[in-house]
């Protein structure tokens, strides 16, 4: 009892690098947070909905009466019947001050808040979408890096253990007890080694290069491994496709667009209606037409405007405006489609990559042992050389495999949520 103790707690010690995060340095919440502050297909985002905001604001100003004011002055001639159809130079000037409310506008101005309107909102969920994309991107590159951190190690200590081995054949070589055989076999897997430790500092450098690209600063020297968001995932396959046509925000942008589409071809119907405007102004002028005197006036109208033809524009403008609102509504089924396809997608990789880790681990740990009991073996002549580089380079491979399993499960994880357009909100707690 007492030996198979010992050898868990062997185990447990080998696998602890795996199991266990590190207490210090950034988390990948923290990451995620600065890069959604300094992205810039974010920023881009953001500045997008601001100015759909501002068209907003724009088409509100139709509710509003306009006021201009005019002024001017210079030398005017006449020659007309006030002035005895003689030449007449004055200085004339003039100046006056309109009030124009529209009453009435066939309800282009309703159908253009109402639009720009669903464009903030579609530009609100582009947004949301454009966060959830980074998100996912910047929780790939601080995995990825963490990953290749711990296959180094790995590789480093492959590399140690084939040099132990590698000396201790050496060794027996050069007493004559080895073989020269042995001695060229331990040489070659040594060297192999040394190739897998430099292709693991490659990857390394590789995915620190995409970290500072997405990310936009250097990796940090510590880096907390992150915890499961399992808790945050649905229960199964249904309900993830269910909850996605609620949260998803891509497919709400594109449903946002609709309504835009509607309010557009209502729009295009004014034409068909008449305008009416209140009118108020003051005049205040002086040596008009040849008159050397002033002339001041004041009004109030109504004032209706109503075209009755202008080459059949008003017919085909209506027209388009309802392709593009079928336009709209074909974009919004590609949408559903397409999430539809992105939640399956991910979540299959999900189930998979939750089964790889369970016989990863205890492939891994299998091979720890085998190891342990190769290596025993050998020292007494019941195992070759062989076996036991064998076993050593099965302990990488499959440590190796494992280590990439846990993070491909995390980042499976991670897909789920994103393709439910839940992943910045979820990062953000």
């Amino acid at each position: 009892m007492k030996i198979n103790n010992q050898k868990t707690l062997l185990i447990s010690l080998t696998l602890l690098p795996f199991l266990s995060s590190p207490v210090m340095g950034e988390t990948l919440e923290q990451v995620v947070q600065e890069t959604l502050s300094s992205n810039p297909q974010v920023l881009a985002s953001e500045n997008e909905k601001l100015a759909r905001q501002e068209q907003l604001n724009q088409a509100r100003a139709g509710n509003y009466p306009s006021i201009d004011l005019t002024a001017g002055a210079g030398q005017e001639t006449s020659n007309n019947a006030a002035t005895f159809n003689t030449d007449v130079e004055l200085d004339r000037s003039e100046s006056a001050i309109t009030l124009r409310q529209n009453l009435f506008s066939g309800f282009e101005t309703t159908s253009q808040i109402d639009q720009q309107q669903a464009r903030v909102k579609a530009a609100e969920h582009m947004l949301a979408s454009s966060r959830d994309e980074i998100s996912l991107r910047a929780s790939q590159v601080y995995l990825d890096v963490i990953r290749k951190r711990e296959i180094l190690s790995l590789a480093q200590k492959n590399l140690n253990k084939h040099q132990v081995i590698f000396n201790k054949v050496q060794q027996r070589s050069k007493s004559g007890v080895g073989r020269s055989s042995d001695r060229d076999q331990a040489r070659g897997r040594l060297s192999l080694a040394r190739s897998n430790l430099a292709a693991s500092k490659a990857n390394l450098f590789s995915s620190e290069a995409n970290y500072i690209r997405v990310v936009g600063k250097a990796v940090p020297a510590q880096m907390q491994k992150p915890n499961s968001v399992a808790e945050a995932l649905p229960a199964n396959i249904d309900t993830a496709l269910t909850n996605a046509r609620q949260t998803n925000p891509l497919l709400a942008s594109a449903s946002a667009e609709v309504t835009a589409a509607i309010a557009i071809r209502d729009g295009s119907k004014s034409g068909n209606y008449p305008k009416l405007d209140l009118v108020l102004s003051s005049a205040w002028n002086e040596n008009l037409d040849g008159v050397e005197a002033k002339d001041e006036e004041q009004y109030a109208m109504l004032q209706l405007r109503w075209n009755i033809f202008n080459g059949g524009s008003d017919s085909a403008r209506n027209s388009e405006k309802a392709h593009l609102y079928g336009k709209a509504i074909n974009s919004r089924d590609d949408a559903i489609r397409l999430v539809d396809q992105t939640v399956r997608l991910a979540w299959s990789e999900y189930v998979m990559r939750k089964s790889q880790v369970v016989d990863l681990n205890q492939h891994f740990k299998s091979s720890l042992k085998t190891r342990n009991s190769y290596d025993k073996q050998f020292r007494i002549g019941k195992r070759t050389l062989l076996d036991l580089l064998d076993t050593e380079n099965e302990v990488f491979q499959s440590g190796r495999a494992y280590t990439n399993a846990q993070y491909d499960l995390i980042q499976a994880q991670h897909k789920v949520l994103a393709s439910l357009g839940l992943l910045s909100q979820t990062m953000a707690k």
